[in-house]
C-alpha cells in the first residue's frame, strides 16, 4: 500500500473518531429515508463464521441470526468503543477488533460470510478492501454489501459528481463508488444486484468460486479458463462450507448422476447449487 493511502486512512480514522459519539443520531434519519430494512437484509444473509468489515458503532449487530459467530473490525477506536457498549447492553457474542479493511487481520480462506454496510464509501482504497474480503472468504463463501453508490441516472450522478469532492474532503465519504465493478475485478461472482432510491442504494450478494479437482488433486479454481477441461468435477454451491464439502468420489458419482451436464440459467451462468461432471 502506498504512503498516500496510509495517510488518507489516518485522516478518515480521525474523522470517525470525532463523529463516534453522535454518529448514531446523525445516521438514523438518513437510514430511515434511504436504507429501509437494509441492515436487517444484510445481516440476515449471513451464515457460518461471519466477518463484518467497518462495523462502526455496531448498528448491524442486533440483526444477525441468533447464535451467529461474528467477528467485526473497524479502523476507528472511537466507533468500536460505541459498538462495545451496544454489544454489552444486548449481551451479544461478538468479537470486536481494531482492523484496517485494506489489510484485514484475518487468515486466508477462514470466513464463510463477509458483511459490509456503508463501508466501501468511506474506505480510501475500496479495491484493496474488496480484494481483502475475497482473500479471507472460503471457497463458496459469500460477500454481502449494502452501499450508497454512483447512480446510473445521469442527472443524479451529475449532482453526486458536484458534491463528491466536498464530501470526500470533509467526511471521507465517496459518492461515486461502483462496488459491482470492484467485486467483479476481485474475482467474485455477483449473484444478486439490486438498486433503489434513484439507483443510489445498492444491495449486492456475491460468492467466491469453489475449486475444481482433476485426477485427485486440485489444479485451479472454477474461474480458470475452459481450455483446461478434461475430466474434472465442477462444484457451484456457495452454501457448501469446508466442513461439509463432499469427498471427490462422492462428487464424481453425483456428477455422473446428473448426466455430465452443466445447466445454466437465463444469464448464461452456472446455477447456485450443482455438482456436475465435465469430460
Amino acid at each position: 500500500m502506498t504512503p498516500a493511502v496510509d495517510e488518507e486512512t489516518v485522516r478518515v480514522r480521525g474523522i470517525y473518531d470525532r463523529h463516534a459519539s453522535r454518529y448514531d443520531r446523525l445516521i438514523a434519519v438518513a437510514e430511515r429515508l434511504l436504507l429501509a430494512d437494509g441492515r436487517t437484509w444484510a445481516a440476515s444473509q449471513a451464515c457460518g463464521s461471519v466477518l463484518e468489515v467497518a462495523v462502526g458503532t455496531g448498528r448491524n449487530l442486533p440483526h444477525y441470526p441468533p447464535g451467529s459467530a461474528v467477528t467485526a473490525v473497524d479502523v476507528s477506536e472511537g466507533m468500536l468503543a460505541r459498538a462495545r457498549q451496544s454489544v454489552a447492553a444486548a449481551q451479544l457474542g461478538v468479537d470486536l477488533r481494531v482492523g484496517d479493511a485494506q489489510r484485514l487481520p484475518v487468515a486466508d480462506g477462514s470466513v464463510d460470510t463477509v458483511v459490509a454496510t456503508l463501508a466501501l464509501c468511506s474506505i480510501p482504497d475500496d479495491e484493496a478492501a474488496v480484494d481483502e474480503m475475497a482473500r479471507v472468504l472460503r471457497p463458496g463463501g459469500r460477500l454481502i454489501l449494502l452501499e450508497h453508490v454512483a447512480s446510473p441516472l445521469r442527472p443524479v450522478r451529475a449532482i453526486q459528481r458536484l458534491l463528491d469532492p466536498l464530501l470526500v474532503r470533509l467526511e471521507g465519504d465517496h459518492l461515486l463508488r461502483r462496488p459491482e465493478v470492484v467485486v467483479n475485478a476481485a474475482g467474485l461472482v455477483v449473484d444478486v444486484l439490486e438498486r433503489s432510491r434513484l439507483g443510489i442504494i445498492l444491495r449486492l450478494v456475491a460468492h467466491k468460486h469453489l475449486p475444481y479437482y482433476q485426477a485427485g488433486s486440485r489444479v485451479g479454481s472454477a474461474s480458470t479458463s475452459s481450455t483446461r477441461r478434461r475430466s474434472f468435477v465442477y462444484v457451484v454451491a456457495p452454501t457448501i462450507r469446508a466442513a461439509t464439502r463432499p469427498s471427490r468420489s462422492a462428487m464424481r458419482v453425483l456428477g455422473i448422476a446428473l448426466g455430465g451436464r452443466l445447466e445454466r440459467n437465463a444469464s448464461g451462468t452456472a446455477p447456485e447449487s450443482a455438482v456436475v461432471m465435465l469430460g
